[in-house]
Parts: structure tokens; sequence; C-alpha cells
């Protein structure tokens, strides 16, 4: 087999690890091939963490190099030198080479990206106009709603939630199956909600339901809806959120601890010391000095002091003294 051969396997391969296997033997057979190396890149990317770990994004950086010192007009190389300086936290450096490569061959992805550095440097206007130009660079819907959706996030950064609101109420015109559009969006609408700013409740649920039609496996989607029905005392809709949470995922003490104490809410204390005591039976030893403390205050809610006095104790000896003052535990102990 050529070159070419190799390449085209490599590029209709699935297994990102042994399309890598097929452009090295493309290289070895043309060395001179600058998108090969961007090629091999690629494939080095899609394998990083599980794979090959971070130290792979200095094997991407090198072909890139490599890829540039053949063809100094190689755009793809550019870019994607960019996008693992972006995933380093080298946003300077990303920049410039977005840069490079925009000036080479204008994209949406590109621009996009470049937003992204420049939200992370904080620099939010340049965000916005290169979010804007990828828009109108972006041909598919489904780009089109990622870029409105990176957007509202840039806004959300600035303090700017109305305009984020508008960005994704188009990232979801634009993408009205994406779940994760209509769970930020009622993420960003509670926000509004709890601070006054709104005061149409059914917006947000609406959101929510709408994300667990779309997408009735996220746990997340679960748990910023408790944290959103706990906020506006609806403490039933936040168990039985919650409660589908641990169905998800039955072995996450933080999980038990948030529906103990939810269950304390109503009055409901026989459930909440069970799943006090799944708490702790999951939770690292770092974790057991605040579950005990969540536990005695529930307990001494209950009225039952002499069983929160020994959890208060046992609390204190699994916290950090420095902390001791904060929680205000000899007090809570004294009176018990």
């Amino acid at each position: 087999m050529n070159d070419k051969d190799y390449v085209k396997m490599a590029l209709s391969c699935s297994n990102p690890s042994e399309a890598v296997n097929l452009l090295d033997k493309a290289i070895d057979i043309n060395p001179d091939a600058s998108n090969y190396y961007v090629y091999r890149g690629q494939m080095r990317f899609r394998l990083i963490p599980d794979i090959i770990g971070f130290d792979g994004y200095d094997l991407i950086i090198s072909d890139c190099n490599k890829a540039i010192d053949l063809d100094s007009n190689n755009y793809s190389a550019y870019y994607l030198k960019g996008i693992v300086e972006y995933e380093q936290g080298k946003f300077e450096e990303a920049l410039n080479d977005f840069d490079k490569s925009i000036e080479l061959k204008p994209s949406f992805a590109a621009y996009n990206s470049r937003a992204g550095a420049f939200v992370y440097l904080g620099k939010y206007d340049k965000a916005i106009e290169d979010y804007d130009i990828a828009i109108n660079f972006a041909v598919k819907p489904f780009d089109k709603a990622k870029i409105y959706a990176n957007k509202a996030s840039a806004y959300k950064s600035m303090g700017d939630n109305n305009m984020a609101l508008d960005a994704y109420n188009f990232a979801i015109d634009y993408s009205p199956n994406n779940y994760s559009y209509y769970l930020e969006r009622a993420k960003l609408l509670s926000f509004l909600f709890l601070d006054g700013s709104i005061d149409n409740k059914s917006l947000i649920i609406d959101d929510f339901n709408k994300a667990i039609e779309l997408e009735p496996f996220d746990v997340s989607v679960y748990y910023y809806l408790s944290e959103f029905q706990e906020e506006t005392n609806d403490f039933d809709g936040a168990i039985d959120s919650m409660n589908k949470v641990i169905a998800f995922v039955p072995n996450n003490y933080s999980y038990f601890n948030r529906l103990a104490v939810l269950l304390a809410h109503i009055k409901k204390y026989d459930d909440a010391f069970k799943n006090f005591e799944l708490a702790l039976s999951f939770a690292p030893e770092i974790s057991l000095g605040f579950i005990y403390f969540n536990y005695a205050k529930v307990k001494y809610e209950a009225g039952l002091k002499q069983d929160a006095k020994q959890l208060f104790l046992k609390a204190k000896e699994l916290t950090p003294k420095e902390n001791h003052n904060d929680m205000n535990l000899d007090e809570l102990i004294a009176s018990c």
C-alpha cells in the first residue's frame, strides 16, 4: 500500500490509536506531507487523557510544528495547535495560533475557539465580536446553536444575564432537541427568579422538564431541579428529584446527605436518619465530620439531644480544629 492508502484507512478508522499507527506508516513513506502530521495530531488529541495522558499534548504540538515547518500556510495545523494550547491553559499562545489560522482561512471554528480564549483572558467584548463572526460563518444550525450557547456563557461571565438569556433562546431555536441548552437556560432563569428579576416560575420548571424529556438519564438535571425546588420551598418536589438522582447514582454520599437534610425540612426524621447512615457508609474519611455535623443538627432538631451530643462529639473529632469555631461545635455540644 502507498501513503495515501494508509491515510484513507486512518481517516475512516473508528479507533484513534489504530489510526495513529496507520498515519505513522503513511509518514514513514512520505515524511514531507504536511497534512499527515495534522491528521496524526488530531487522532492523538482524541486519545487524551485516557490513553496517552496529558503528556500527549507535547506530541500533538510537535506534529503541528512539523506540519507548519513543511507548509507555513497550513491553517489546520495552526488551529489544532491553538486548541491544544487552549486545553493546556496557554491562552495567549492559543490566541496567536488562532490568529494565524484565521488569517490564512477564516472559519467559524477558529473564531469560536478564539472567542473562548478571549473569555478566559477576561476580554469579553472581543469574545462577543468573535462569536458574532463565527455565527455568520457557521452554516449548520447545530453549529450556530453551539456558538450561541458559548456566547451566552460569555455574557454570564460579564454579568449580563439578559443578553445571556437571549443567546440561550437563539441556541434553542437552532437546536431545539439539545437538552443541555434547556438545562442552562433553566439554571439562568432560576437565578433570575431567585433575585426577583422574573416572577414566572413555570418557565423554569418547563425548561427542566424539557431537558428531562430529551435526556432522562442526566443526573445533573434532576440535581439542579432539586436545588431550585428547595430554594422555592417545594421540599416534596426536591426530595422526589433527589430520589431520582440516587436511583442513578446509588453510592454517592453527598446525595444521601442532601436528601437527609431535605427530609428533615419536612420533619421526616426517621427517613432522614436512614439517609445520614447511608451517607456515612459511602463517605470518604475526609467528609465524615461534615456528615456527622449535619446528622447531629437534625437529631437536635428532632429533640434527641443526647444522640445529637454524641454526633457533635464525633464531628469534632473528625473535623480539623481550625473549623471548630466556624461550626460553633463547643457551643452546640454544651447546649445538649
